[in-house]
C-alpha cells in the first residue's frame, strides 16, 4: 500500500538489465536514534528473508 493509499504494483524489467545496487545514507550520528536503528533493523531483515519485491539474490 502507497503512502496516499492507493496500491501498489510491481512491473518486472525485461531485456538486459543490469543490477540495481541499494543502500541507506545516514548522516553522522543517525545509527543512534532509536528509530533510524529499528527502521535499519527492519529493512536489513526483509532482504535476510528475500522479502524485498522484485529482488532476486540468485546472481
Amino acid at each position: 500500500m502507497s503512502p496516499d493509499g492507493t496500491k501498489l504494483r510491481f512491473i518486472p524489467l525485461k531485456g538486459d538489465v543490469r543490477p540495481m545496487r541499494m543502500g541507506l545514507l545516514m548522516a553522522k550520528g543517525a545509527e543512534n536514534v532509536l528509530t533510524v536503528k529499528a527502521f535499519v533493523d527492519h529493512c536489513r531483515d526483509l532482504v535476510a528473508k528475500k522479502a524485498v519485491p522484485g529482488m532476486n539474490l540468485t546472481s
